[in-house]
């Protein structure tokens, strides 16, 4: 318990009593050993009851056994907070664990601080021992002029199994982050025979530049034994358009509507709120199946709001139509 004093510091009240309970230690020079020289066990104030002592500090331990339960769990997949979980689940409560939530969170800052630097090593590690386990497993690693990491792709031997017989279509997405260094996180998703969403492969790039996306698509498409996709879905990027132009030059490319879609909000907000439009927006988007059904809702679209044609960026998503609406891919398969 802390009180303030008058120069506005918080003071620790003390909570000795004058109990005479101790055991004096003298060092033997000669020896070089600590000794006991006395000692006096008689207390002037309750001790507390057995069932209270698990509360005490002194009573938790974090010691070898400890830290590589805790080990283990992080290597498993599982978060700080999941850890605690888990021993308060053991212990009925986290009072009643070996050691203070503290201590664990000492060791977790150790952690960390042990991974920093070494992150690389760590990955090539794991790429190798993956590849040790089965033969099938490709990786590949890019370093930069200075011998740095930069950019790695990897793919399982199921997943190259898979895009065997599902890889006709396939979705580059660059839309993820990765924690603290925000690298993007790239997978190459298809669809399965039970309209399943399956991974051909991922990949951490060091950027979202020509160059980087020209080398996961050379590696990728090496892993799959230069078997090209019928068609690949991406994002409106010029760097991206460019790299699928020169690797892939036998695959058609058309953009992600969901990527379009995430702009509608930001640059048509009023419109968007009113719901005949949304309604009228999203019919034509979505429920087109024709050309000329296309066209004539997006005429309808226009006359009953005008202002769609005062955006650049309205101007711009129509214009571009051809490269992501339905009605423009009847003779392209694309899952």
């Amino acid at each position: 318990m802390k009180r303030k004093t008058n120069d506005g510091k918080k003071e620790r009240v003390t909570t000795r009593c004058g109990c005479p309970a101790k055991v004096n230690l003298s060092w033997k020079k000669e020896k070089k050993v600590w000794v006991i020289s006395s000692v006096y066990l008689q207390h002037n104030h309750e001790l507390h009851s057995p069932s209270k002592f698990k509360i005490l500090k002194g009573a938790h331990q974090f010691n070898e056994k400890h830290e590589l339960f805790v080990n283990k769990c992080i290597s498993s997949g599982l978060k700080p907070y999941q850890v605690v979980d888990v021993l308060s689940h053991e212990a009925d409560d986290l009072h009643n664990a070996p050691f203070m939530d503290e201590q664990l969170d000492v060791h977790f800052k150790r952690m960390v601080r042990s991974y920093y630097g070494k992150d690389c090593q760590y990955v090539v590690g794991h790429f190798k021992k993956k590849k040790e386990e089965n033969p099938d497993f490709y990786y590949a690693i890019q370093f930069d002029s200075m011998g740095q990491f930069s950019n790695c792709f990897w793919v399982d031997a199921r997943a190259r199994e898979d895009y065997y017989y599902f890889g006709g279509v396939v979705l580059f997405d660059t839309s993820y982050k990765t924690n603290n260094y925000m690298t993007p996180f790239v997978p190459f998703i298809g669809v399965n025979h039970h309209c399943q969403s399956i991974v051909f492969g991922c990949a951490l790039l060091i950027d979202e530049s020509e160059a980087s996306l020209m080398w996961v698509f050379s590696e990728w498409l090496q892993a799959m034994g230069g078997k090209y996709p019928a068609a690949i879905i991406s994002d409106q990027d010029l760097a991206m358009n460019s790299a699928i132009e020169r690797v892939l030059p036998h695959t058609i490319q058309k953009y992600y509507i969901w990527h379009i879609y995430q702009n509608v909000t930001d640059y048509i907000s009023e419109l968007y709120k009113n719901l005949e439009f949304r309604d009228l927006w999203e019919k034509w988007l979505y429920q087109s199946e024709k050309i000329q059904e296309f066209k004539t809702l997006w005429g309808e679209l226009v006359t009953l709001f005008p202002s769609l044609k005062e955006s650049e960026w309205v101007v711009k998503f129509w214009n571009t139509c051809t490269e992501w609406a339905k009605p423009y891919m009847p003779s392209t398969f694309m899952a």
